[in-house]
């Protein structure tokens, strides 16, 4: 569940800075969001939503709008899509205050559940799509997927207070709630939704409005963020990380399903990404980026990481002068703060950012530009800043959800431009289908047919595998497009083509034996590698022996098989040499615990070995 108050506070400044504009009041037909009829309305109205606006970049992809629904009143501001069922949850606020679940198919809504002078409808729905709360007042409603009557209500023990943020655990036994006064006291509670029966609570720093909630999918780890972030176990809401900032929270944070990497952002422009040690137990902060540029500070307005923890995206608000406002869209790997890529183009405030489980997918939106003649909601593959998709939406898009294997998208939001005056709501959802593919195949040798094992594959400089013992190799996620294909084995001649991924392939690859005797593995005994300390935590020495003069590159890979940083690349005189890696990247900047590899190769040998590092 991702919490809409930011976009509150931008849309109140910038209605405070512009003209407002009121479209044309005449008749139309709608589709009512609450039993599906068609009927004609007066009052202010929008556009017809063009078939073109539906823009498929990738002419590969059989990605497509497979329904929309709109509201003539209330506006969608939160959206939730099941990661298995692929059905939604959605809040219709403003006016017309409901909730709504959506299966895949169809437009009509399986129930609603009117909840009509509601400030806030904060929700969530469990991974499965199996249940779903909602909380409203100082009220929370439980419902299954099957029916819109609510089949667990629960009052929070001070009526005065209100609920202003909502989660539930992924089983769908705990609910866990932030309630209080706007501004002067709030508390955070985890409740057992089968006995109504309070776990536990403690109070928070501050008042409830704009207090940010967020649980890890292993359902271990809740993220409480405002002015402070706090992080507790979510079983008996021990507190494990707690720090004051000077800035507000811009987003909400962001967590990968693990709960060992979070990411906040904040009103002057920072994403800052913290990683939990696990010999310390404690969060460090790993790295920061800024967003610069604009009259003012920029915002970091929406923040996403992947549920493996690979990938970030952050995306910003930016402030240029005269009422002009833009915003980018920044991709990170979590090693470092250097963008894999940026893209300028998102027309306003980007307001929504997720990512598919792998990182290898990555969904977002934004207000769009004023007059409502361009892009606002996009999807990009992790290896570029081009856009695989993208569509105008209707006025601008508020909030998006991607499913976590980024085959479906649920999008939400404003009919009438967020900056324009007016009313009105939309709602997209999407089958994106990605196109991504594997590169699969033997690797043998060409004279005598033998099934080869450890031979390194490299896909263009993003995808790697090794094969097995059956001389098998599997390369996933791959995106469309043409590649150099590498295949590299110890005593074998390096394997080079050109491939042309348009589809899942298949292909075999024959290796040359170069070393002129039946079994080449035995020239990787003439040279030798070790590390030490193995396990390490700051530095480690690499010590190697090459037996003749060589030209010698050692280089550091992450355990996906992405390469991290070159330590060496000359030639070598025979004999005994060292070089040390103190655990950063090619950026010098620190890389986080985990499993690498040190690969060493001379002309004739390629030596792989295991490295740990521990934080």
């Amino acid at each position: 569940m991702k919490n809409i108050i930011t976009l509150l506070l931008i849309m109140i400044l910038a209605q405070s800075l512009i003209t407002a504009q009121i479209p044309v009041q005449s008749e139309k037909i709608v589709t009512d969001f609450i039993n599906g009829e068609k009927n004609i309305v007066k009052g202010f109205v929008i556009p017809e939503i063009n078939n073109d606006s539906f823009k498929v970049v990738n002419t590969n992809s059989k990605s497509g709008l497979i329904w929309e629904a709109e509201a003539e009143w209330a506006i969608c501001k939160s959206v939730g899509i099941s990661d298995e069922t692929y059905h939604s949850y959605i809040g219709w606020h403003t006016n017309d205050e409901a909730w709504a679940f959506f299966g895949e198919t169809n437009n009509i809504p399986v129930w609603t559940y009117d909840i009509n002078g509601a400030e806030e409808l904060p929700h969530d729905i469990t991974s499965d799509g199996t249940y779903m709360v909602g909380a409203t007042g100082n009220t929370v409603y439980g419902f299954i997927s099957a029916s819109g009557t609510p089949d667990w209500i629960y009052t929070i023990s001070n009526s005065g207070d209100d609920i202003f943020n909502i989660v539930i655990s992924g089983d769908g036994e705990t609910v866990y709630y932030v309630s209080g006064d706007d501004y002067d006291y709030s508390y955070i509670t985890s409740v057992d939704i089968s006995t109504s029966v309070v776990n536990w609570n403690f109070s928070l720093p501050e008042g409830g409005y704009g207090v940010q909630l967020v649980l890890s999918a292993n359902d271990e780890r809740l993220l409480i963020e405002k002015y402070y972030s706090t992080i507790v176990y979510s079983n008996n809401g021990d507190v494990l990380f707690d720090i004051t900032r000077t800035t507000g929270a811009g987003a909400a944070p962001a967590v990968s399903d693990d709960g060992n990497i979070f990411v906040i952002g904040d009103y002057h422009g920072y994403a800052t990404v913290y990683e939990y040690n696990e010999i310390s137990e404690i969060y460090e902060e790993k790295w920061q980026y800024l967003f610069e540029g604009g009259s003012s500070y920029d915002w970091v307005n929406a923040i996403a990481v992947s549920g493996d923890g690979r990938t970030i995206a952050a995306g910003s608000l930016r402030f240029e002068g005269g009422g002009i406002y833009s915003g980018e869209l920044a991709v990170f790997d979590t090693t470092s703060n250097e963008p894999l890529w940026i893209y300028q183009s998102v027309n306003d405030a980007l307001t929504a950012i997720d990512i598919s489980q792998t990182g290898s997918l990555i969904a977002a939106a934004s207000y769009g530009p004023l007059d409502d003649n361009g892009d606002d909601f996009w999807l990009f593959n992790r290896t570029g800043n081009e856009p695989v998709f993208a569509f105008t939406c209707q006025g601008s898009p508020f909030d998006i959800d991607l499913s976590a294997d980024g085959t479906k998208c649920i999008v939400g939001g404003k009919a009438i431009h967020a900056r324009v005056s007016g009313h009105g709501g939309k709602l997209y959802y999407f089958d994106l289908n990605p196109t991504l593919y594997s590169v699969s195949g033997t690797v043998t040798d060409i004279n005598t047919n033998a099934q080869l094992e450890g031979a390194l594959i490299t896909i263009g400089t993003s995808y790697t595998n090794t094969t097995n013992s059956s001389g098998f190799y599997n390369i996933e996620n791959v995106e469309a497009g043409t590649y150099t294909l590498t295949c590299e084995l110890t005593g074998y001649e390096t394997y080079t083509t050109v491939i042309n991924v348009e589809g899942d392939e298949t292909i075999d690859i024959e290796l040359q034996n170069s070393s002129g005797i039946d079994n080449p593995f035995v020239l990787q005994k003439n040279v030798s590698a070790v590390n030490y300390p193995n396990p390490f935590n700051s530095e480690t020495t690499i010590n190697y022996s090459i037996p003749v003069s060589s030209n010698v590159i050692i280089e550091i890979y992450d355990i996906q098989g992405k390469k991290i940083k070159t330590l060496v690349n000359e030639y070598h005189a025979l004999g005994n040499h060292s070089v040390v890696w103190n655990g950063t990247n090619e950026n010098e900047i620190p890389t986080g615990t985990g499993i690498y590899f040190y690969r060493l190769k001379t002309d004739n040998n390629i030596v792989l070995k295991k490295i740990i590092l521990i934080k």
